[in-house]
């Protein structure tokens, strides 16, 4: 009965968290959500209207390369951290002609350059084969590992995923290893940390230099002894270990959550669940799912961990938690329902959302009268003084 009751709420967890639903959008200014600073730099600047799709902030970013599409908070700290590390890389090696070659290039694509830089890791598995010869100039399948010491080195330096989807990146990087660029790259960038809400990429800043030291393979088997230990079942283990939407950076940051879940029953659900992703965007939720769960956990001891399209967690103190990323919850008649509908379903218990994100007034008004609490997690909130998305009674 709790196993289905579980369930029961997981599903109504999920519709609240990811329908898109037929309501018009609500518009934002990109000066509302965050910092002038990032707004705008020599190499880039943020379209000032910003909507909301599937719970997330929809962000245009004009390059010089084009307007890159960004769904979700966490994608633009990783996207602007990219633009950084290409400035920086071009300021080294002095390619700006390269670099617009590139750029003409992935132009010729069939989705067009702006779908392939926005979403590099999805672009490429839809690309025909007739053109995977072409793409491979710019986003080389070993662009999937780490690379030598001396580029995992480099990216450390600059801030980014050694294993970087972005085929400009990728490519100015082999230049700079080529050249043995490397040693001059002695700024740290911490643009993530500028950027209101999450910090994610930040938090990787030690991994990056882990990584940089010390050899792939040695780190995966190292990983793989890990999940044995915490008794994740082999094949769920072994597609982790595995997976290629996966960079071995973010593998790493995701076990520095997970194993801080050892004891939970069903804890590795959320690895089942990760080796599902598909999208950069997916990953990086799935990062801030797992990090909810074991900051949760440490408030609240999680007794078990269920899938219901997002990670349910039943706390031993008989709340129910659902676990979303989301960075605006938006409100609509299927909301107003499905929050009713639960709290007929579990009179008696106290049910929750705990997020990253925010609520809109109307949404919190719709689960303030069903007692459900939305709570938004301590580590999402750095915020900027002139945030116009008002909190309710998140705490």
């Amino acid at each position: 009965m709790i196993r289905l009751s579980i369930k029961l709420f997981g599903c109504a967890v999920y519709l609240l968290a990811s329908t898109a639903f037929s309501q018009s959008s609500p518009q934002f200014s990109a000066q509302q959500i965050l910092p002038a600073t990032v707004i705008q730099t020599t190499s880039y600047r943020i379209n000032d209207s910003v909507s909301v799709s599937d719970h997330q902030f929809q962000f245009n970013i004009e390059t010089q390369y084009g307007v890159l599409a960004v769904t979700g908070i966490p994608l633009l700290e990783k996207r602007l951290s990219e633009l950084r590390a290409i400035e920086e890389a071009v300021r080294l090696s002095g390619e700006k002609v390269a670099v617009q070659g590139a750029w003409n290039t992935l132009k010729q694509t069939p989705r067009g350059a702006g779908h392939l830089l926005s979403d590099p890791l999805g672009s490429l598995k839809q690309i025909p084969r007739g053109f995977e010869r072409m793409a491979s100039n710019f986003v080389d399948p070993v662009s999937r590992r780490a690379g030598s010491e001396a580029r995992r080195q480099l990216c450390a330096n600059l801030g980014v995923d050694s294993e970087t989807r972005n085929p400009v990146l990728n490519q100015l990087l082999g230049q700079l290893v080529a050249r043995k660029f490397v040693g001059e790259t002695a700024t740290k960038f911490a643009l993530s940390a500028a950027v209101p809400g999450l910090g994610t990429l930040s938090s990787m800043e030690h991994t990056r230099e882990v990584i940089a030291k010390r050899s792939p393979h040695e780190l995966l088997v190292e990983m793989d002894s890990e999940l044995n230990r915490l008794g994740v079942w082999k094949p769920v283990k072994d597609a982790f270990i595995q997976n290629q939407n996966w960079t071995l950076l973010e593998k790493i940051t995701f076990m520095n959550s997970y194993r801080k879940l050892a004891g939970v029953e069903h804890a590795a659900t959320v690895i089942y669940l990760a080796n599902q992703d598909a999208t950069e965007a997916d990953v990086l939720k799935r990062l801030i799912q797992v990090q909810l769960l074991a900051d949760l956990h440490s408030q609240s001891p999680v007794n078990s961990i269920s899938d219901s399209g997002l990670p349910i967690a039943w706390l031993k103190n008989g709340e129910i938690v659902g676990v979303c990323s989301v960075d605006y919850l938006t409100n609509s008649q299927q909301v107003q329902q499905i929050a009713g509908g639960f709290r007929q379903k579990f009179p008696s218990q106290n049910l929750k959302l705990y997020s990253t994100g925010f609520v809109s007034p109307t949404a919190q008004q719709t689960l303030n009268a069903n007692k459900i609490e939305f709570v938004r997690a301590n580590f999402a909130t750095q915020v900027s003084n002139n945030q116009p998305v008002q909190q309710g009674s998140i705490r």
